[in-house]
C-alpha cells in the first residue's frame, strides 16, 4: 500500500472511530460599515469539507512574521485548492454534530509535511 492510501485509510478510521465531522471555511474581506469605518465581513469559501480535529499535546507557540501566536488544535481535512490555500485570516467552522456543538478554529496555519490527499492545520479554537 502506498504512502498517499495508507494516509486516508488512517484519516477514515479516525473520522470512524471519533465523528464523521464536516467543516466549512471562511475567508474575511473588509467592508465599509456605514459609518465611515470597515468591518470584516466573512465570506464561505468552501463547504462540507470532511475532516478531523484533536487537541495538541499542549498549547503550542509559534512566532512568525512578528506575531506570536498559540495554537490548541489541529485540524485535518481533504487537501483541495481551497483548502491548500488558506489564510491566516480565515477561520474554519466544524459543524455541530449529535451533542457536539459548532466549533470555530482561528489563525488556521499549514503545518509542514502535510500528504498529498490531506492537509493539517494547526490553529486556536475560540471559546465563546
Amino acid at each position: 500500500m502506498d504512502r498517499e492510501a495508507w494516509t486516508l485509510r488512517s484519516f477514515n478510521r479516525k473520522r470512524n472511530k471519533f465523528g464523521a465531522d464536516v467543516c466549512s471555511v471562511f475567508s474575511t474581506a473588509q467592508g465599509g460599515d456605514g459609518f465611515g469605518g470597515f468591518s470584516a465581513i466573512p465570506t464561505s469559501v468552501a463547504t462540507n469539507i470532511p475532516c478531523f480535529y484533536e487537541p495538541l499535546s499542549q498549547s503550542e507557540r509559534l512566532i512568525a512574521g512578528g506575531e506570536s501566536t498559540t495554537f490548541t488544535h489541529k485540524v485535518t481535512m481533504e487537501a483541495t485548492p481551497v483548502t491548500l490555500a488558506i489564510q491566516p485570516s480565515w477561520y474554519i467552522v466544524v459543524q455541530a454534530r449529535g451533542d457536539n456543538p459548532e466549533k470555530t478554529f482561528e489563525n488556521p496555519t499549514s503545518l509542514v509535511g502535510s500528504f498529498a490527499p490531506l492537509m493539517e492545520v494547526a490553529a486556536a479554537m475560540r471559546v465563546t
